[in-house]
């Protein structure tokens, strides 16, 4: 369920949906830039999660605020492998340049996102491997010990005209 124009929270959305970390985990796969996604976001970003978001769009449409409570949802064989009973995840993004020049459209956007994931376990791993299934694991944290994990990450893309580039660290 996703209910827009909610007074001072702007949107709620309930359900099992994308959390809203990550530039890459968020576009859909027929956006990316590259064939797939890029190993250190499969694995350290939370896709798709049970959860509840409060957020939206405001400065004309210029930033974006999101964030929520989410729990684990379907067992995937990628990513957050951790048993978690919650987890809070927040996004913000602002487009401090958008402009027309000549022809083109010029955009800057810049993000920032964090996960605070408490775990049912005594431990914390993260597991990612290639799209192809014969292709060996990539990235495996092992156990990490410890209840709780915090995930961040920064951001970046350029855009003007069909050129443009994109960084993202977690």
């Amino acid at each position: 369920l996703w209910f827009h124009e909610v007074p001072y929270v702007k949107s709620v959305k309930l359900g099992f949906f994308k959390a809203p970390m990550s530039m890459s985990a968020l576009q859909s796969s027929s956006g990316l830039m590259l064939m797939e996604r890029p190993a250190p976001v499969t694995a350290l970003a939370p896709i798709y999660k049970f959860g509840t978001q409060l957020g939206g769009s405001f400065l004309d449409q210029r930033a974006t605020l999101y964030g929520g409570w989410f729990a684990d949802g379907a067992n995937s064989e990628y990513g957050d492998k951790s048993q978690s009973y919650s987890r809070f995840i927040g996004r913000a993004t602002f487009l401090p340049n958008a402009r027309k020049h000549k022809d083109d459209t010029i955009l800057i956007h810049l993000g920032a996102s964090a996960s605070h994931m408490f775990s049912a376990d005594t431990g914390v791993r993260y597991l990612t491997r290639p799209e192809s299934i014969l292709a060996p694991i990539l990235v495996d944290t092992g156990d990490l010990g410890g209840d709780r994990a915090f995930v961040y990450g920064l951001e970046a893309a350029w855009v003007a005209g069909p050129w443009s580039i994109q960084v993202e660290g977690l």
